[in-house]
Parts: structure tokens; C-alpha cells; sequence
């Protein structure tokens, strides 16, 4: 089993809150030329400040994320025209079997999860609060 517990360097061994980086893609905030807009996430856990990057590249929002963890707590809309990276490509296409170092990688953690395993969660009254997703 891999463990993330002692991630270090980089900021591979922060966590970011939600708020912290999903505000700004919500509201689009963003270069608006190819020169990189850098903005700053405070860690809700470790010391280093990651640094979230957007770009303007041919009418697309880039948005370059850090390594670390980032968490998601409700259903996000991506907009239109947006493209989310990240800190490293965890395939390694030479030795596919290699695990990724993980302290090299952006990971999105859902905090929380399906409780109720009789709930139609496909067809939900309020998709936006049932569904911890990315919507492209």
C-alpha cells in the first residue's frame, strides 16, 4: 500500500483546502496573455505556500497546479474554455509498471463520500451537494 503520510519537498507534502484554489477557477481568474499569473494558496496543512499558475493560451484558461493535495468537497463546474494540469504526467510510458513518486504529484482528494447506498445519486435533487466530481 502507498502512503502519502511524510511527503516532503516541494510542497508534494501540503494539503489545500478547498476554498483555497477552487475560488479562483470558479470566478476565472487568470492571465490574459501567455505570461503566467501566479496565485497564492495558503496550506491548510505544512508551511510552504503553493503557487497556482494560469495562462491564456489560445483562448484557454491553463491553470498549472503544484504538487500536493487539494481537496474537493462538492461538485465543481469547470468552465468552458478551462484546462487543469498537473505538477507531473504520474505514467511513466517506458516502465509502466512504476508507482509515480508521489510527493511529485497533484492529487485531488474527495473529504467526503457516499453515506447513503440507497440514494440515486445519478438523478439527485442537488447534484452540485451530492456529487464530490469534476465536471468537464
Amino acid at each position: 500500500a502507498t502512503s502519502l503520510q511524510g511527503c516532503v519537498g516541494g510542497g508534494g507534502g501540503q494539503t489545500y483546502r478547498y476554498t483555497s484554489w477552487s475560488t479562483h477557477i470558479k470566478a476565472g481568474t487568470c492571465s490574459s496573455s501567455g505570461t503566467p499569473m501566479r496565485i497564492t494558496m495558503l496550506p491548510k496543512t505544512g508551511s510552504v505556500q503553493g503557487i497556482l499558475t494560469c495562462t491564456l493560451q489560445y483562448g484557454v484558461k491553463a491553470y498549472q497546479f503544484p504538487a500536493g493535495i487539494f481537496e474537493i468537497d462538492e461538485q465543481l463546474l469547470v468552465p468552458e474554455h478551462t484546462s487543469i494540469t498537473g505538477a507531473k504526467n504520474p505514467n511513466d510510458m517506458s516502465n509502466p509498471t512504476t508507482s509515480p513518486v508521489w510527493e511529485e504529484q497533484t492529487l485531488f482528494l474527495a473529504t467526503r463520500g457516499v453515506t447513503d447506498y440507497n440514494m440515486n445519486y445519478c438523478h439527485a435533487k442537488n447534484m452540485v451537494n451530492t456529487r464530490v466530481v469534476f465536471v468537464l
